[in-house]
């Protein structure tokens, strides 16, 4: 007997949803005052605001550049290869944010809990937990869409018409490819023992990485030049694309509903071995939260991946820059440090660990983490920025997953990892300029030193 979906059970489920994530965020201390809400969206506001404003500068010079090619030929052939790049950037966004909400948006086990003793079916529960997720990727890729897609906008051969449509496509593009890949992991872990599905997803999320990483670096070139020299018109490259993602989608929503039940967004296991000790604290205890995080090995793996691609295209050399490029992944692990010692930090001062020899020990283990990084910079690179984003991306990190600990909400991880971005660009940018880089990490571990002694009187 089929299971019937009723709009209204939807509707419960995603109100249900977005209600647990305000309550997870609002609940913290720092942002249960308003004035503390309203001053971090201005500064989120206003940082946004800022590096839009100082990518635009660049992006005009680009498309008066454009505007001033007098071969019509040639520059309907550089419009064409434009916008099949966009539509390839777009695809590589897709996974990228797919994979990151996959692995950080979960529901926490009391939702978890609630969610399943309530007359709804399984497939009402599988429905709106996919649109609850896409709901949230459309947020993050329509603050991409603010950033770049005013460069085609500013393109005066483009017709209003052909800049709507190109708008539409973008948008029909990332949902069927994030829809896409939803139904992919829903229909093979769907036939996977409980005790594997994290390690298939895992094997999933790394081969989506090599197909996106191969594609951008190596094949994309070949596909924009075909078409940039195929004898089609904008609009018919244009309606063909948009013609693709759309059946793309129709067939995505039919398999999900044809498909076996799978509720992929639920708590999962964070630690491997076992939960870290805390009775003392010091580096034994301290190190394990970690690099037994599972985000961790992730994320390490990724590294290695990526690296090996880029050794296989330019040698030991590029593929040792690439690992200090996109190390500073590693130290975003220190965001689940509050959930790790969540059940026994009220317990500190009774146990007499302070909050120097806390603060010690979180250094200590940073020192440890970004070793790797620092003896590949040194010996391959030749200088230290990429240790020093590193450093910023741990204590930013650090204090956000006090902030909006895991536990506490659904997307609590996903916003830590979105503020964390946030406040890396506005540093980054200030320290690149002003060479404030210590100043700024220095000002962030007195931040998180007074949210920690808090954190014990609660």
């Amino acid at each position: 007997m089929k299971e019937s979906i009723r709009l209204k059970n939807l509707y419960s489920l995603l109100h249900y949803y977005f209600n647990d994530i305000l309550k997870g965020a609002l609940e913290r201390g720092f942002l249960k005052k308003r004035i503390n809400r309203y001053s971090l969206f201005l500064v989120c506001f206003i940082s946004y605001f800022a590096y839009f404003i100082s990518n635009m500068r660049a992006t005009g010079q680009l498309v008066k550049t454009a505007n001033n090619i007098s071969n019509g030929t040639e520059a309907l052939k550089l419009l064409k290869i434009t916008i099949m790049s966009y539509a390839d950037m777009y695809i590589i966004l897709s996974v990228a944010f797919f994979i990151f909400l996959n692995s950080t948006i979960s529901l926490t086990q009391s939702s978890h809990y609630i969610t399943n003793i309530l007359p709804f079916s399984k497939k009402e529960i599988l429905i709106a937990q996919k649109v609850y997720k896409l709901f949230i990727g459309i947020i993050l890729f329509e603050g991409v869409q603010l950033l770049v897609f005013p460069f085609l906008g500013s393109i005066t051969i483009l017709t209003m018409m052909e800049k709507f449509a190109l708008l539409l496509l973008f948008h029909v593009e990332y949902v069927a490819v994030f829809f896409l890949l939803d139904t992919i992991y829903q229909i093979i872990l769907s036939r996977m023992a409980n005790t594997i599905k994290a390690i298939i997803t895992w094997l999933l999320d790394i081969l989506l990485i090599v197909f996106a990483g191969s594609y951008f670096y190596i094949f994309r070139f070949k596909v924009e030049k075909l078409v940039g020299e195929a004898d089609y018109s904008v609009q018919i490259i244009i309606g063909t694309l948009l013609i693709f993602f759309a059946l793309l989608f129709i067939i995505n929503f039919v398999l999900m509903l044809k498909c076996d039940n799978i509720t992929v967004a639920q708590n999962r296991q964070t630690y491997i071995f076992n939960r870290v000790p805390a009775l003392r604290l010091n580096l034994v205890t301290t190190f394990p939260v970690f690099y037994r995080h599972k985000n961790f090995i992730y994320n390490l793996s990724m590294i290695l991946f990526l690296s090996v691609i880029m050794y296989s295209q330019g040698g030991r050399r590029l593929a040792m820059q690439t690992f200090s490029i996109y190390y500073f992944v590693i130290p975003l692990v220190s965001m689940y440090y509050a959930d790790a010692t969540s059940g026994v930090r009220k317990m500190y001062n009774f146990l007499r660990v302070s909050l120097y020899r806390e603060m010690s020990s979180l250094l200590l283990s940073l020192a440890i983490i970004l070793l790797p990084q620092i003896v590949v910079c040194y010996l391959f690179v030749g200088h230290y920025e990429t240790v020093q984003l590193s450093i910023l991306v741990f204590v930013t990190a650090l204090l956000m997953g006090l902030l909006f600990p895991k536990s506490r909400g659904n997307i609590n991880e996903a916003v830590s990892s979105i503020l964390v971005f946030l406040v890396i660009i506005l540093a980054y940018a200030v320290f690149k300029i002003n060479d404030l880089i210590y100043p700024t990490v220095g000002l962030f571990l007195l931040i998180t030193s007074i949210v920690l002694r808090q954190e014990r009187r609660r």
